[in-house]
């Protein structure tokens, strides 16, 4: 069954109407609420990164529309896409690259002389390869940030013709350096908007099979009732690489039929996440109507109707990776001592939805982050390699210590 032919199933599972999914072009209205949606005032206009966010009169909806066509980017000047002056997309200085007199290749973006490959971003004279970002001179590799003349590789970050490697401190027990000048605010309202590329459904997946089981009485999360429920749920073994099986436990309100075709369309999604995620992914919870994912608990919470959302925008793999956030990563390092230590150094948040809720979200929406910034750089706007690489630089250089790849299940 084809990707569309999987999302048309899912309106019509949801008693909705199939054919308006024909009609979705690059713009999204999404009903404020859930996931920490882009803000802006009723009847206003905002830029998230590189989508323009206008809110309904009422405010109780807005529209995403995605800055895509003729390298455009969001103006936050004048709330419009407009032609972005770096470029994306490789190539020599001023087709399809970097501008101003720059040379970019392999996704890079160069501005005033710099030079950028695999995805690197330079500025001012600066060297970037690897995903790595430098302005003012400086030379990086590896996904590292420098300026001022600094080195960095590894992810680390350099300023004022420092020094960096393996993530921007000295070591990984190294004191993280305080940033002396961190942004008032965070770049970004919540990450799982940032870029609907970061993972995508033409990715590879190592779901590999799918198994009906039966019923069987489970106890499951709700948010229509907020509150856990047992049921007499459809349950599939769902397989993922050659090791890992996964319980998903789907709500009886669906038919068997359609039970199995939720389990197999969520399943083949969650495969798109790296290996890490899965570490206490024991279950999928699978319900009806228009409510958040949610995480935690050794599964992930779906409700279908907000897949269908998702699907438009393309951001379903993007809130399955943060819910895994939540359960495989909040339990070992919310609290932690050096995660305390990476937040107070940075200062601030990536997020206000981080910002807002440091201990519950804060871990979630980093990982995102990090995860796009070390291997999708090249997906990722220069823009975003920017404000991602110089919010938060304690907090990557945490995660680069987890030792963590972006290698599927095998």
């Amino acid at each position: 069954m084809t990707g569309s032919a999987l999302i048309s199933r899912l309106w019509q599972d949801s008693d909705m109407n199939s054919r308006w999914l024909a009609a979705v072009p690059l713009v999204v209205v999404l009903a404020c609420g859930g996931e920490k949606p882009p803000p802006c005032a009723p009847g206003g206009r905002a830029c998230d990164g590189n989508t323009l966010i206008t809110c309904s009169l009422d405010g109780k909806t807005f529209t995403e529309t995605r800055c895509l066509a003729n390298f455009q980017v969001c103006s936050q000047l004048t709330l419009e896409c407009v032609e972005s002056p770096t470029g994306r997309g490789g190539g020599a200085s001023g087709t399809g690259g970097g501008r101003a007199g720059g040379s970019a290749a392999g996704g890079g973006s160069a501005t005033g002389g710099g030079v950028a490959t695999g995805g690197g971003a330079a500025t001012g004279g600066g060297v970037a390869t690897g995903g790595g970002a430098a302005t003012g001179g400086g030379v990086a590799t590896g996904g590292g940030v420098a300026t001022g003349g600094g080195v960095a590789t590894g992810g680390g970050v350099a300023t004022g013709g420092g020094v960096a490697t393996g993530g921007g401190a000295a070591s990984c027990t190294a004191p993280y350096p305080i940033q002396p000048s961190p942004p008032a605010m965070p770049p970004y309202s919540g990450t799982v908007y940032v870029d609907p590329d970061v993972i995508t459904s033409s990715d590879p997946t190592s779901f590999r099979m799918l198994t009906a089981t039966g019923q069987g009485m489970r106890t499951i999360y709700d948010r229509r009732t907020s509150a856990f429920i047992t049921v007499n749920a459809w349950l599939f073994d769902a397989q993922f690489g050659s090791t890992k099986h996964v319980e998903v436990q789907v709500n009886p309100e669906f038919t068997q039929t359609q039970a199995q075709t939720h389990a197999t369309f969520h399943a083949t999604a969650v495969g798109r996440l790296p290996a890490f995620a899965f570490r206490d992914i024991d279950a999928l919870w699978i319900n009806g109507g228009n409510f958040p994912y949610g995480g935690g608990n050794r599964s992930i919470l779906i409700h279908t109707e907000q897949t269908v959302v998702y699907e438009a925008g393309g951001w379903t793999e993007e809130a399955m990776l943060h819910e895994s956030g939540h359960t495989s990563f909040d339990s070992y390092h919310a609290s932690a001592a050096r995660w305390l230590e990476a937040q107070r150094a940075d200062g601030v948040s990536i997020s206000t939805y981080g910002r807002d809720n440091p201990t519950r979200e804060d871990v979630s929406e980093t990982l995102s982050m990090w995860f796009a910034l070390r291997f999708r750089s090249s997906r990722l706007s220069s823009a975003d390699v920017q404000k991602i690489s110089t919010s938060i630089p304690s907090r990557l250089s945490y995660y680069d210590c987890l030792g963590l790849t972006d290698a599927l299940l095998q």
